[in-house]
């Protein structure tokens, strides 16, 4: 028996024993979805930062739903989309309306990300 089975198993039980508080505060699947403090740090950044380059629209695509999330592909195609090889690399343009340039991905997600099921 596998640690996964036996974990499922016991999630089972504790849903039909009532349990359904517990077993999902123990659940073991990750959610892909990020809050600003995650996304902040998942970047490496504060969250002033993020939440400023969210109002001036050149920050990476996140949901609303009262509360902002971001899903880790999402920041991943961001931070990928500032990368450089050396520091005397120019600035491309990224598709977020960085460095001058004119946005051309969508400010909050139009589409699901690849891998993005949950």
């Amino acid at each position: 028996m596998t640690a996964l089975t036996a974990t499922r198993e016991e999630l089972e039980r504790r849903l039909e024993a009532n349990h359904l508080r517990a077993a999902l505060q123990e659940c073991p699947i990750p959610s892909p979805w990020l809050n600003e403090t995650e996304a902040a740090a998942y970047l490496r950044c504060s969250r002033g930062s993020l939440a400023n380059k969210r109002l001036k629209g050149n920050g990476p695509k996140y949901a609303n739903f009262g509360i902002v999330l971001y899903h880790f592909a999402w920041l991943d195609e961001y931070a990928h989309a500032h990368s450089r090889r050396s520091t005397s690399d120019k600035p491309k343009a990224c598709g977020y309306g960085c460095h001058g340039g004119e946005r051309t991905v969508p400010l909050t997600g139009d589409t699901k990300p690849e891998g993005a099921d949950a």
